[in-house]
């Protein structure tokens, strides 16, 4: 198994706003777009999103989301129902405090490196999120 480069390790242990660093490291900006999105019975909505770079048109990232909607303020909860953006950044606009806790970190070949980790506010669980990164990307 190939070992991590620096770049690879700061993907897997950043606590902060994860689109920004994927821009530092791809050097462009990237946006999010939306693959599929469902609610289930407790209010849970499961989102699948990819992070593509807007000038290379390169998916970076992979995010599986499990998003506590009633945690979020309305207007956040509309937002996310249309598809727009990514989660940590509309946080940030909405002016929502944040921690990340990383829960696993693995590298299940050599193509690939993934994540997963739990978005908290306080007391509340706001999300769960498993990405996956392609190493050939950075």
């Amino acid at each position: 198994m190939t070992p991590l480069s620096k770049k690879e390790e700061r993907l897997l242990s950043n606590l902060e706003m994860n689109q920004d660093l994927i821009e530092e490291l791809a050097a462009e900006p990237v946006h999010v777009e939306l693959i599929q999105q469902a609610m289930d019975e407790e209010n849970m909505l499961h989102r699948m999103v990819k992070l593509v770079g807007t000038n290379s048109g390169k998916t970076y990232c992979f995010a599986n989301s499990q998003i506590n909607l009633p945690a979020l303020p309305p207007k956040l909860q509309d937002t996310l129902m249309t598809g727009n953006g990514g989660l940590g950044r509309l946080l940030q606009a909405a002016d929502i405090h944040m921690e990340r806790e990383i829960l696993a970190r693995t590298v299940p070949s050599d193509e690939e490196i993934r994540r997963d980790y739990i978005i908290r506010s306080g007391d509340d669980e706001l999300a769960r999120i498993s990405e996956t990164f392609y190493r050939a990307s950075f």
